[in-house]
């Protein structure tokens, strides 16, 4: 991905005949672990766009993909994450999805999804953070700081859901049940206080 940027870049420029960068930073990614990481960093992707206070909700934004993911719309930039595919094939199936947005995100969890990305860390358990430094041979976590209490070593991949995301998780499912008991009218709009969240 740096590359292909470095490549764009230049091309802009020698096709506009100007200099300097385009992209506010280099290019950062960090490897997600799958389900439940995976689901609950969607309404944060999605909701950049309503915390920069461009658009109100993130279905209005022209280049998200929450109607693919959120109404199952089709969309030729966008394919189904097989997580997506699991919840369901239409926009009513879509509902579990949907929920992600209506409570405001942890900041807890906000705090350490930017810390992972800007430090090009692992996001997921510590066993996840094991495969993926072994795979990689590399540290994909920051150095514990001194003076720290390490945490007891995990053997296996018992729980793959930390405390926080547990709690968002279990927030979500309630909010999703009781919504499916009151009533099956159909949606026209998620709720308005998705930009609740503070700005990146």
């Amino acid at each position: 991905m740096q590359a292909l940027g470095r490549r764009y870049v230049r091309y802009v420029n020698t096709a506009n005949g100007r200099i300097g960068t385009l992209w506010e930073g280099r290019y950062r990614a960090a490897p997600i672990d799958s389900e439940a990481y995976f689901l609950a960093c969607c309404p944060y992707i999605e909701l950049n766009p309503v915390r920069a206070g461009t658009v109100a909700h993130s279905a209005r934004y022209p280049w998200s993909s929450y109607g693919a993911g959120a109404l199952a719309a089709a969309d030729p930039l966008a394919t189904d994450h097989s997580l997506d595919l699991e919840l369901g094939r239409s926009a009513a199936d879509r509902r579990a999805y949907r929920a992600l947005f209506g409570p405001p995100l942890d900041a807890a969890f906000l705090d350490a999804l930017r810390a992972a990305t800007n430090g090009e860390w692992a996001f997921g358990d510590e066993g996840f953070k094991r495969q993926i430094a072994t795979a990689l041979t590399r540290r994909v976590a920051p150095c514990p700081r001194v003076g720290a209490a390490t945490p007891p070593p995990t053997r296996g991949r018992k729980s793959t859901l930390t405390p926080i995301l547990r709690q968002f998780f279990m927030t979500t499912v309630r909010s999703v049940l009781a919504a499916t008991a009151k009533t099956s009218v159909r949606e026209r709009d998620p709720p308005a206080h998705v930009g609740a969240a503070p700005l990146i």
